[in-house]
C-alpha cells in the first residue's frame, strides 16, 4: 500500500499543524456566521472525541462539545496565540478538559451540581489561569487526534464528491490495505483502471488536505 502524504506547507518540521492566528482573529468577530461554522465542523468532532475517551457516554460528550464551543465563544478575545505550533488545540482542549472535570464530578454529587459546575459566564481570565498545561504526551496525543480528524474530513469530502464505485476502489486501497490487483479482480475492473482511479483520488485528497488546511490561513 502506497504511504498517504499529507501537505508539506501547512505544517512544522516536527509535522505539527498551525492554526493560524488569521482565523482566530475572525473569530472574534461574533457575527461571523461563515468562519464560525467552519471553525465548528473542523473541530467539533476534536472536541466530542476528546470527552468521549475520557469517559462520558454519548449525551454528555454532547453537552460537554456545546459547552466548550461556549467557552471559546466568551474566551476568544483573551487567548493570547502562542509561537508554538498547536498552542490553540492545547488550549482548546484544556478547555475540553475542564468542561469533562465538571462533568464527572455532578456525577459524584448530583445535589451540588451548580456549586462545583465551572459557568460559562465566569471571567475569562480566571478561566485561563485555572485550566493545567497540558502534558508533552497529551499534546503529541492532541496533534495525532487533530491530523487524523483532518484526514477522515477530507475523506468524506471525497465521498461526497465521486462516484461511490471509485471511492470504493479508494477505500478498499488506503483503509482496507488490499493491493489494486485484488480490488480489480473484485470490483471486476481492469488493474490499469484501479490504478488511474486510485492515483486520481488520492490528488483529490491532498487537494482536499489542502484546502482545510488553507482554512486556517
Amino acid at each position: 500500500m502506497e504511504e498517504m502524504e499529507y501537505p508539506a506547507s501547512p505544517y512544522n518540521e516536527g509535522g505539527t499543524l498551525r492554526t493560524r492566528a488569521s482565523l482566530l482573529f475572525r473569530l472574534r468577530d461574533w457575527k461571523d456566521n461563515d468562519t464560525w461554522r467552519e471553525f465548528y465542523d473542523l473541530y467539533y468532532n476534536f472536541v466530542y472525541r476528546h470527552a468521549r475517551g475520557s469517559g462520558l457516554d454519548h449525551h454528555e460528550a454532547e453537552e460537554v462539545t456545546q459547552e466548550v464551543f461556549q467557552a471559546c465563544a466568551k474566551n476568544i478575545k483573551t487567548f493570547d496565540p502562542h509561537p508554538r505550533p498547536g498552542s490553540f488545540r492545547r488550549w482548546l482542549g484544556n478547555l475540553a478538559r475542564w468542561r469533562v472535570s465538571d462533568k464527572l464530578r455532578e456525577r459524584k454529587k448530583p445535589s451540588d451540581t451548580h456549586n462545583n459546575r465551572y459557568p460559562v459566564e465566569e471571567d475569562p481570565r480566571d478561566l485561563i489561569d485555572r485550566i493545567p498545561a497540558p502534558s508533552d504526551s497529551e499534546t503529541i496525543r492532541l496533534e495525532e487526534e487533530w491530523r487524523q480528524e483532518l484526514y477522515l474530513t477530507a475523506l468524506k469530502r471525497i465521498a461526497q464528491k465521486v462516484n461511490p464505485k471509485h471511492y470504493q476502489v479508494f477505500h478498499l486501497h488506503h483503509r482496507d490495505e488490499w493491493p489494486l490487483k485484488r480490488i480489480a479482480a473484485e470490483l471486476k475492473i481492469s488493474r490499469a483502471s484501479a490504478y488511474v482511479i486510485n492515483h486520481r483520488l488520492k490528488s483529490q485528497l491532498q487537494q482536499e488536505l489542502e484546502s482545510l488546511t488553507a482554512k486556517l490561513d
